[in-house]
């Protein structure tokens, strides 16, 4: 089901704004159902101060995604995927891979 809804929404090369989309893979929507699970257990994005004694919630949410390049595996980090749609989250992907090469 969501092959066919990823195949479906990148046939639609343009948003309602008339702006260029880009193309979606399974990645957006990963992150997008991180983001979701981290709204319902907040604890998924926090550390734990051992010392302290104490847990620090992070506010925003940030994911790494793994890239391999000629020279090696770099992990560029999406920031904010919390206030980005499934659609930045995308570009940014894209954007954040052609950086790394």
């Amino acid at each position: 089901a969501l092959e066919d809804l990823r195949a479906t929404l990148n046939k639609e090369k343009r948003g309602a704004k008339g702006a260029e989309r880009p193309k979606l893979t399974l990645l957006p929507f990963l992150m997008r159902a991180m983001v979701k699970a981290i709204a319902d257990q907040p604890n998924l994005n926090a550390l734990f101060d051992d010392e302290a004694g104490v847990i620090h919630r992070h506010e925003g949410i940030h994911i790494g995604i793994a890239a391999q390049t000629p020279t090696g595996l770099v992990v560029p980090v999406v920031k904010h995927a919390e206030a980005r749609d499934i659609w930045d989250c995308a570009a940014e992907v894209n954007r954040l891979a052609e950086a790394a090469k």
